[in-house]
């Protein structure tokens, strides 16, 4: 129903086209669904499609099993499977990705190829275009994300701009949030590893502790910051964890450890 919808149809059966030029160009696409002026427009053979809003997988031409529901969502896709977008321009630029989720305005907005992510949130995973298994759920959360893959990103803007380090896990509002290139970190914690851009490889649990931008440390505690790499932190100066006692032992083996912000050799005894 509308002006020009299903105008070229020949086979396709099962389709539902409600608005001006929703499925205009579909020949033997089957089982689609178009609600909204240039709803699946380019659709020729694409099947299994929900497309909901104007200018909705407007450009999408063979792809199939897509999900679209807001303003110019999926508008760009074009061959892409299986992705399932809510809000208004919500993997807008897809063109080929496949398999991902995108919940939220303009969540996954620029992704062109990248496959399997998960964005939940206003501008989450927004500038991705070829990162691939991505969690992204929080506003704004790894927003300028580009082309790292393998991150879990949960808070308002955390992993915020990262652009292509891989494998990191940021758990807390600002986690993480300057993280450029950094990998293989974990942060757990409001600000926390916040001001880290390229340290790698750390594992960093309490409020606003920070890795220094050094690599191959734990940290732990509140404000708790590494001062080189491959340190063992525990506490800061400002909240102290646990009492540093004076006993006299006998051992030739001593583990390095900053301990409420200053530097001891642990004996082993």
């Amino acid at each position: 129903m509308g002006y020009n919808s299903l105008k070229y149809n020949t086979t396709g059966c099962v389709n539902i086209a409600l608005g001006s030029n929703s499925l205009r160009s579909n020949t033997t696409g089957r089982h689609n669904i178009a609600l909204g002026n240039l709803s699946l427009f380019c659709n020729t053979t694409g099947e299994y499609n929900v497309s909901l809003g104007a200018g909705s997988l407007a450009f999408n031409s063979t792809g199939s099993n897509n999900v679209s529901l807001g303003n110019r969502s999926l508008i760009g896709n074009t061959t892409g499977n299986n992705n399932v977008s809510l809000g208004r321009y919500s993997l807008r630029c897809n063109t080929t990705g496949n398999y991902n989720v995108s919940l939220g305005q303009q969540s996954l907005q620029c992704n062109i190829n990248g496959a399997s992510n998960v964005s939940i949130g206003k501008y989450s995973l927004q500038c991705n275009t070829s990162g691939t298994l991505n969690v992204s759920i929080g506003e704004r959360s790894m927003r300028n994300n580009t082309t790292s893959n393998f991150n879990i990103a949960m808070g308002y803007n955390s992993l915020f701009s990262n652009l292509s380090g891989n494998t990191n896990v940021s758990l807390g509002v600002q986690s993480l949030f300057s993280n450029n290139v950094g990998a293989c970190n974990i942060a757990i914690g409001f600000r926390s590893a916040c001001i880290n851009t390229s340290g790698n490889t750390n594992i960093v649990i309490g409020c606003e502790a920070q890795t220094g931008n050094f690599s191959n440390s734990v940290i732990l505690g509140n404000s708790a910051t590494a001062g080189n790499n491959n340190e063992f932190v525990v506490g800061s100066s400002g909240t102290t964890l646990g009492t540093i006692t004076t006993e006299s032992c006998t051992s030739s083996k001593t583990w390095e450890i900053r301990v409420n912000g200053n530097l001891y050799k642990l004996l082993l005894v």
